[in-house]
């Protein structure tokens, strides 16, 4: 890497290459194991189960990690998180050979990795602005995005051809090199790059007294969080649009592309990885709209055009008279795409709001509990969702999280336009 001579551009590059190492590893073996439960148990309680203990550490754990991140030294972290989870999926695949993988272990292992994950993932965001210069914020942020998004897209194509070649235990062994390259390449960042010296002597200090009190330290940093008004007004917005998103998109779209339309699988399949393009090309098209545009109207004006874009949803279910299913299979494609540049740019310009307004004493925590409260109101409108369904048309469902969505977004843009 000594090639590269500036020191912010080579961290972002090594950011890039284990970040992709680490995501796209991951996702393969995710959906790998998860095909390998449904196969093994033939249950999809047992598929589902798999798939909810990657959310539960989430919402649990975040905010203990955000505290962790804080007070202790971050690179150690990420790296440290690295090579955890590299080791204990090698402990795994030796069990694997010895004894064969029982659902247990299966459980077992998909939480530890979750859990382990959630230190890297709290460390490496709030460190974003200690490692490139504050002009590079956004690049970063997209970056990242387009590398989740391809892995996204192309982990399952992968997973799905490498599982009908290879064995589970081949996974295990390639995801556990892909932690251990990843921890290596994180090695290589300056975390000093941007940082604050003082703080940083202060949390080397708290990592000898080892005296943390992780309710207090969550309750201030909830504190912190709620006396920035502008944060507290843009997380309100964010976490209604994507309460309704959920509500509206997230459960009713398969039951109508699936049960309704009858779509095939091929098909649906195609429709679900329009959203991770459309988050690719919005991940290109951000710095260009953070440059030109106020981030409170970017905000709005995205809630008022992807409100409109979960009405559109509703259309077909008022058509009766189309009978080349084709025509449905690009009117959802286009939609999806759209929502998807959409969710980029809310996304990385609220990532950056966060890496750039809050201080980096409290960085972490605010994170850490943005991402939390913003996952706990998922299952719940996953759940009204799920009940309405039962009892109503989904179109209504849709209607009704769309009209929500624009009614908030304008109310948004009429109060910030006053202020």
């Amino acid at each position: 890497m000594k090639f590269i001579k500036n020191k912010g551009d080579r961290n972002a590059l090594l950011f890039y290459l284990g970040s992709l190492v680490s995501i796209f590893g991951t996702t393969i073996y995710t959906f790998a194991i998860s095909l390998y439960t449904l196969k093994m148990t033939g249950s999809s309680v047992s598929f589902s189960t798999t798939l909810i203990l990657s959310i539960i550490p989430i919402i649990i754990l975040n905010p203990i990690v955000g505290v962790m991140v804080d007070k202790f030294n971050k690179k150690k972290l990420v790296v440290t998180a690295n090579l955890l989870n590299g080791i204990f999926l090698v402990i795994i695949y030796l069990i694997s050979n010895w004894k064969g993988l029982s659902i247990g272990i299966i459980y077992l292992s998909t939480f530890v990795i979750n859990s382990i994950n959630i230190i890297f993932d709290v460390s490496i965001d709030s460190s974003i602005p200690n490692i490139v210069s504050k002009e590079k914020i956004v690049n970063i942020n997209a970056g990242n995005r387009i590398i989740d998004s391809i892995s996204s897209v192309l982990g399952p194509v992968f997973g799905g051809i490498a599982f009908a070649i290879f064995d589970i235990e081949f996974f295990i062994l390639i995801n556990s090199i892909s932690f251990l390259l990843s921890a290596i390449l994180d090695t290589l960042i300056d975390f000093k790059y941007n940082t604050n010296s003082e703080l940083e002597e202060k949390q080397d200090k708290r990592i000898t007294i080892g005296n943390l009190n992780y309710f207090k330290e969550i309750a201030e940093g909830f504190k912190y969080l709620i006396s920035k008004r502008y944060i507290v007004e843009i997380l309100a917005l964010f976490i209604i649009v994507n309460f309704f998103i959920s509500f509206s998109v997230t459960i009713p779209i398969p039951i109508i592309l699936n049960n309704i339309l009858e779509i095939p699988a091929k098909s649906f399949g195609l429709i679900q990885g329009a959203i991770p393009i459309g988050m690719i090309i919005g991940a290109f098209m951000v710095k260009k709209i953070i440059a030109k545009y106020k981030l409170n109207s970017i905000f709005s004006v995205t809630g008022i055009i992807m409100s409109v874009n979960i009405i559109l949803l509703s259309i077909p279910l008022f058509i009766n008279n189309i009978n080349n299913i084709n025509v449905y299979v690009i009117y959802y494609l286009l939609i999806m795409i759209f929502m998807g540049i959409c969710v980029s740019l809310v996304d990385i310009p609220f990532s950056y709001t966060m890496q750039t307004n809050i201080e980096e004493e409290f960085r972490a925590r605010s994170l850490s509990l943005t991402i939390s409260i913003v996952k706990v109101v998922v299952p719940i409108s996953y759940l009204i969702s799920g009940v309405l369904l039962q009892n109503i048309e989904a179109y209504i469902v849709i209607l009704f999280g769309g009209i929500t969505v624009l009614i908030v977004s304008i109310i948004f843009y009429k109060y910030i336009s006053k202020k």
